[in-house]
């Protein structure tokens, strides 16, 4: 999962190829070095993987009802309905 990011999780059956367009950096931090990560944050990791976390960690899900600035709305990709905003942080592995 380290070295793969969500590739991996895809490999896994979990979310469909069309995720990783709408995921920062494609889902993998490219020039990672997993290798470098101590066992006691791997621990952690393992405890929170499959969860938003906890902090400032959020799952929103919002209506957007009128749009007032055209130009800024299609910079973010936004249009009037439904938008989903996740925000999971670094699974264990920022400290």
């Amino acid at each position: 999962m380290l070295d793969g990011g969500a590739r991996w999780a895809l490999s896994q059956g979990y979310g469909e190829a069309a995720d990783l367009e709408r995921i920062e950096e494609g889902g993998v931090m490219r020039g990672a070095r997993p290798d470098l990560i101590s066992a006691r944050a791997k621990k952690r990791q393992r405890d929170e993987m499959g969860t938003l976390g906890s902090g400032n960690h959020y799952l929103e899900v919002q209506e957007v009802a009128a749009v007032y600035d055209a130009d800024a709305a299609t910079g973010f990709g936004l249009k009037r309905g439904v938008v989903v905003s996740i925000h999971s942080g670094s699974r264990g592995l920022g400290h």
